[in-house]
């Protein structure tokens, strides 16, 4: 004769009825935290780029343009590196920034190297957009598009659907 299962005993804390945690609590938390910052980030780069459309747009000429190759990690990532020169009222400046990321890190794409290439080439101006409180501060594609909120919304995405998973399972999972 087969006796049935004890109930295993769920371990509680002592000030509350709360489960204790488990290492997928603390996966959950982290997922949470790298959601949180995704979504910051994604909110950050939408807001940017929103706030950069009452720049001034101005013609600027390119200056230097070559792409540098980083390792990340098992693989190489191109980078576009610019330099461009632009004049706001009366005076001239010069500008690296291509996307609202800015910098060096600027991410590859194609479509925007080769209309970087053929306006160095062929000496034609490119449209820059100018900060009017800050006119040092200039940028060349102030469009916040795919490239430059994927990671982010990977992140967001990815973190979101592992805890909705962990409480489904608890909710719903079948228990020993």
């Amino acid at each position: 004769m087969t006796t049935p299962r004890a109930k295993r005993r769920v371990s509680r804390t002592r000030f509350s009825d709360i489960q204790q945690w488990n290492r997928y609590d603390l996966i959950a938390l982290c997922c949470v935290l790298a959601a949180l910052f995704a979504a910051r980030s994604f909110a950050g780069n939408a807001w940017k780029g929103r706030a950069m459309r009452s720049w001034v747009a101005r013609p600027a000429s390119i200056d230097a343009l070559y792409t540098q190759v980083a390792s990340s990690g098992k693989r190489t990532v191109n980078r576009i590196v610019c330099r461009f020169s632009y004049e706001y009222e009366g005076k001239t400046y010069q500008g690296r920034r291509i996307t609202v990321h800015g910098g060096i890190d600027n991410p590859w794409d194609g479509e925007w190297y080769e209309r970087l290439s053929r306006a160095r080439e062929s000496g034609s101006t490119i449209t820059c957009y100018v900060n009017p409180g800050d006119p040092a501060d200039a940028i060349l594609k102030r469009e916040v598009g795919w490239a430059e909120l994927g990671g982010a919304m990977f992140i967001f995405a990815a973190s979101t659907a592992y805890v909705i998973g962990l409480v489904a399972h608890r909710r719903y999972g079948v228990h020993e």
